[in-house]
């Protein structure tokens, strides 16, 4: 039989009649604590380690096939005319995972972009039936640096996978790729998620013209 005892609420342990002789009670910090209830009184004391628990490794498992690299060129391609044609403007992609064709898929919302800005009305679901899993955001950086910002950090709540790619009028871009939600992130490799990714663009590959009417220059 074990000597401890599991609460998820200090209310709880207070309610019971019987307590074991340790008690682990968790914290609204986060943090797990330890409570003796003996006669004299209650002690309570931060506690590191518990025998009885598992080790729980962090980190990030993608369960999905790589993006194709090719994808990633694409998109290069239409980062870079709107940094290198038209005067310096960010604009973005999403990235949807088809579980009917198993394929991806590439969006470009309407969005109404500047040189250091983005508002998008994204596509969250393709249909109804939930054929398609949103999977990543792409936004460019024009010729700044491939780094995520505080309105980044704000906007990319929801789990899923965000890059950012910077420095797109040279000809070795930059790029910075994140997997997080609610402001808790791990930054990731390129090739952990991206098959044979390279950011030197070297292949023009098109984009549909329809991206181009759904990006609104704002002045």
């Amino acid at each position: 039989m074990s000597i401890r005892g599991f609460f998820w609420h200090m209310s709880e342990f207070m309610k019971t009649r019987t307590p074991k002789l340790f008690n682990i009670v968790a914290g609204r910090d986060g943090k797990l604590y330890e409570i003796r209830k003996e006669p004299i009184g209650i002690m309570v004391s931060h506690v590191e380690q518990i025998a009885e628990l598992d080790d729980v490794p962090t980190g990030f498992r993608f369960d999905l096939p790589k993006i194709p690299g090719k994808i990633l060129d694409q998109v290069l391609c239409f980062f870079r005319d709107y940094c290198n044609e038209w005067d310096m403007n960010e604009v973005m992609v999403q990235i949807f995972w088809d579980t009917v064709d198993r394929r991806y898929i590439v969006e470009c919302p309407h969005q109404w972009v500047k040189h250091d800005r983005i508002d998008a009305t994204f596509k969250k679901k393709l249909d109804v039936e939930s054929r398609y899993i949103e999977v990543c955001h792409i936004h460019s950086h024009n010729s700044m640096s491939a780094e995520f910002s505080e309105t980044d950090d704000e906007n990319e709540k929801a789990f899923m996978l965000y890059g950012v790619i910077g420095r797109l009028h040279r000809k070795m871009a930059e790029m910075q790729l994140r997997v997080g939600y609610n402001g808790k992130y791990f930054l990731l490799p390129l090739e952990r998620i991206f098959d044979s990714p390279h950011l030197d663009s070297p292949i023009f590959l098109p984009y549909p013209a329809e991206w181009n009417n759904r990006v609104h220059i704002v002045q």
